[in-house]
């Protein structure tokens, strides 16, 4: 498959626009031996990189979110006789620490913050919340301007610091838990149990565009889920569906299913 051919994919024109511009950048350090690096690219996003980059030779790359299994990376590209892992960092860590450590605060409470400074998204990479503090990745560049000038998460007073790494935690730990048994692992019973409607009215919701799988959209009710797959919908957040177990006396699949906090 070739590049266009990868690219005819890519229904939206934004996305298809952005990746466009990566390979253009791709060409570039090949013909003018320089390197480039993307702001954060999300899971959709990345997850082309290897089918598009993969057709341009004399080129390196890899996807660097910080941290290992980390949600958002940038893609750093050099010349085919350097090493992208020898580049200094381009990721940056703060940790936010809470001044009221009664207040509850979520990741579209800080990632909130953060927007509101008048910061771009795809300068920030993963938001880790763990105990009383976060942990926020971000281009180098922005690090100390977010350090100094965050003052405020919501109505809580936080103070900030550079830090070198971010901690790792349970992959369940921003997820509620739901246990439960489906008729099958279509798309649509998976969002029926999950959402606690009716599988009709999940259909809806795929139907009108809203549900994306593995950060690809949707679009037939049939798609057979697998154990890891990720499902975000909008106005409901994302899902995961954790553990594809047994079948039961009913001929029903017995299946852990993560929701995102």
């Amino acid at each position: 498959m070739g590049i266009e051919a990868a690219l005819s994919r890519v229904s939206q024109s934004e996305t298809r626009q952005r990746w466009e511009m990566l390979i253009n950048q791709a060409r570039q350090v090949t013909d003018r031996h320089i390197t480039k690096i993307s702001f954060f690219l999300t899971p959709g996003e990345w997850l082309l990189t290897e089918s598009l980059l993969v057709h341009i030779g004399g080129l390196k790359w890899l996807l660097d979110g910080g941290f290992d299994n980390a949600e958002r990376r940038r893609l750093v590209m050099v010349p085919d006789y350097l090493e992208p892992s020898d580049l200094q960092p381009v990721v940056s860590f703060i940790e936010i620490s809470r001044s009221h450590k009664s207040s509850s605060l979520t990741h579209r409470d800080y990632l909130g913050a953060l927007l509101s400074m008048g910061i771009q998204r795809d300068v920030v990479g993963d938001i880790v919340i763990l105990e009383e503090n976060a942990w926020v990745a971000l281009v180098p560049e922005m690090a100390d301007y977010v350090m100094w000038n965050l003052e405020n998460v919501g109505r809580v007073k936080v103070k900030n610091r550079l830090v070198d790494t971010i901690p790792l935690k349970p992959a369940t730990a921003d997820m509620h838990l739901v246990d439960g048994t489906v008729a099958s692992l279509r798309l649509d019973a998976v969002l029926s149990l999950a959402l606690k409607t009716s599988r009709s009215k999940a259909q809806v919701l795929v139907a009108g565009q809203k549900v994306s799988v593995n950060w690809q959209a949707a679009t037939k009710q049939n798609i057979e889920l697998h154990e890891g797959d990720v499902l975000s919908v909008k106005g409901y957040g994302r899902i995961q569906l954790l553990k594809i177990g047994s079948l039961s006396r009913s001929q029903r699949w017995h299946v852990q299913i993560g929701i995102m906090k």
